[in-house]
């Protein structure tokens, strides 16, 4: 009898760590949130773990283990990419697999689903099994989704924001240079929104804004985009073929949309729009050159006012770039001291000897000479320019006036105007205070003069900053009085001191019926409330006997002097 025995003891560990190993798989899959799938490249079976399919709504027994069931549920979109990038891994193209893709789940939604995996290798070299996992990336699509749209448009209206806008018009561009055709950029800013917000709060701009978007939308074609590019200003892109005669239609058509009433709290009301719109031309090469034609005829729009629209053209190009090279002289000018004061003084109407003097900008410019102040006080006011300019003013007529004192008049006071920018200023008290101590200047001899149309567009702010300069000793003045529709409920309420007649009221004294009669009721009511009068723009002595008469106690204009530099105030003033 032969005996052969052989040692087993290995191969039963051997068995006992592959069953072990089995069954930390069986407990991994189990326990994966992912989904897990094993390809069995030899015999082309396919494993899936309970988890994916279970995450698709499957069992095991509703599910057959085959590469053709798992592409039949994946989205027609993207199967051809997928199976793309199967194959690419298998052939050795990409040495690990990772693709994005949807699915879709027995109710018949599609889910998306990130799938890894890696290729293994049998002894040779060649693809034995290709295992992985899949994760169900359904949220974090939607996450993904959601960023990218409130990246690309407004969150208050749900319109697309100046980014889309820009987006948007550039692949307009481009189909419009490649195949010859044109459209149409229409940009339009609110009228008098600013006051609707400061009177009657933000939440109801807020519902103003989103009723102008809804009736903006409710104009324009499928193909069209209507964005909000900010604050109370919107752009569309009008897609189809543009001409002058169609752009004026569409135009009437928002002017209309948005003149119909809208009730919003109770408050009713009717909007209207500076519309700018620019056709699309050849020679429009970028998105930036659109957008800044449509923003030039938009302001040109505006400035027409309330409720117009006009179609750009090329000189108002040459204009906004002449505006541009202005506003960068302007700069220039103020650093480099080029901008002077001047002073125009303000008589008594009885013993017409002067007792006021108001500074006036002027800025002479090298190359052009003395520029209007009606052509840079304006774009000052836009581009804040106002600011340092407005604080320059001051400055040099608190110095010139504490010279006028020590010259032996001590009793002239200076006038300067305030623009709506310097007004607006929430620590302007504390500017103008700094400024006084700075030249000494006494308080009680500084006049700040307010027009009626700024101080009416945010009354209890004005009321507000107005104490403030009271407080600090300054006189106020009106300014252009009569021109503003203020409210005398408001203006009994203002702590002023002086009523500026404008100069539109004065020029047709003593003869012009209406002039007479809004002159004398402005008299009338400075003297009811007890405050000083001051008539600008007197040219005759006519006029000046008729102010008098009625009781107006202090003139300006040409008729006494014009508008002097500071060198020439003292022999002026030697001749009193």
């Amino acid at each position: 009898m032969l005996w052969v025995f052989q040692d087993q003891s290995e191969l039963k560990r051997i068995q006992r760590r592959l069953k072990e190993s089995e069954e930390r798989f069986q407990l991994a899959a189990q326990g994966a949130n992912d989904g897990l799938w094993d390809w069995h490249l030899k015999t082309n079976e396919l494993y899936f773990s309970p988890r994916w399919l279970n995450m698709l709504g499957y069992t095991e027994k509703e599910f057959h283990n085959s590469l053709a069931d798992w592409l039949n549920l994946v989205h027609p979109a993207d199967k051809r990419e997928l199976s793309i990038r199967l194959h690419d891994h298998l052939s050795k193209r990409n040495s690990r697999f990772r693709h994005e893709y949807r699915i879709q789940d027995k109710t018949g939604d599609y889910r998306w689903v990130l799938a890894q995996g890696m290729l293994i290798l049998d002894e040779n070299g060649g693809p034995y099994r290709f295992a992985g996992s899949q994760t169900d990336i359904t949220e974090m699509k939607r996450m993904e989704r959601q960023l990218i749209h409130d990246s690309t448009h407004d969150l208050l209206t749900n319109l697309p924001n100046r980014l889309l806008f820009r987006e948007e018009l550039g692949k307009l561009l481009h189909q419009a240079q490649a195949h010859a055709i044109n459209f149409a950029i229409v940009q339009l800013n609110l009228d008098q929104f600013q006051l609707i917000n400061n009177g009657l709060g933000h939440l109801f701009g807020d519902q103003i804004l989103m009723i102008v978007a809804s009736r903006l939308q409710s104009l324009v074609k499928p193909a069209d985009t209507v964005a909000r590019l900010g604050g109370d200003e919107f752009g569309l892109l009008l897609t189809e073929s543009q001409t002058p005669e169609t752009v004026a239609q569409f135009a009437a058509r928002i002017i209309a949309t948005l003149a119909e009433p809208v009730t919003v709290h109770g408050q009713d009301m009717v909007l209207s729009a500076g519309i700018g719109i620019v056709i699309h031309q050849p020679q429009h090469i970028n998105v930036g050159q659109l957008l800044g034609d449509a923003a030039t005829a938009m302001h040109h729009a505006k400035a027409m006012g309330a409720g117009n629209w006009i179609l750009f053209n090329e000189e108002m190009r040459a204009h906004a770039i002449s505006r541009i090279q202005l506003e960068s002289k302007l700069r220039r000018a103020i650093e480099q001291h080029e901008i002077q004061v001047f002073f125009q003084p303000i008589l008594n109407s009885k013993t017409r000897k002067p007792e006021s003097m108001e500074a006036l900008v002027r800025w002479f410019d090298p190359e052009k000479g003395i520029i209007n102040p009606a052509a840079f006080i304006p774009l000052a006011e836009e581009t804040s320019l106002i600011l340092p300019l407005g604080e320059f003013v001051l400055r040099k007529a608190c110095q010139e006036a504490i010279k006028w004192h020590a010259m032996g008049y001590p009793h002239l006071t200076v006038a300067v105007n305030l623009s709506p920018k310097q007004f607006a200023l929430h620590d302007l008290c504390e500017r103008i205070a700094t400024i006084m101590t700075e030249s000494g200047m006494p308080r009680e001899k500084l006049h700040l003069e307010i027009t009626e149309s700024q101080l009416m567009e945010n009354p209890q702010h004005a009321i507000e900053v107005l104490k403030g300069l009271r407080e600090l000793g300054i006189s106020i003045s009106i300014d252009d009085f009569g021109t503003g529709y203020s409210s005398l409920a408001y203006l009994k309420r203002f702590p002023i001191n002086t009523l500026k007649i404008d100069r539109t009221f004065v020029e047709g004294l003593p003869i012009e019926h209406d002039d007479v009669e809004i002159s004398k009721a402005i008299i009338a009511l400075a003297h009811s409330l007890k405050l000083d009068i001051v008539a600008e723009g007197v040219e005759t002595e006519a006029q000046a006997e008729f102010l008098q008469h009625e009781g107006c106690s202090l003139l300006q204009g040409f008729l006494f002097a014009r508008p002097m530099p500071a060198a020439e105030i003292g022999p002026w003033l030697d001749r009193f």
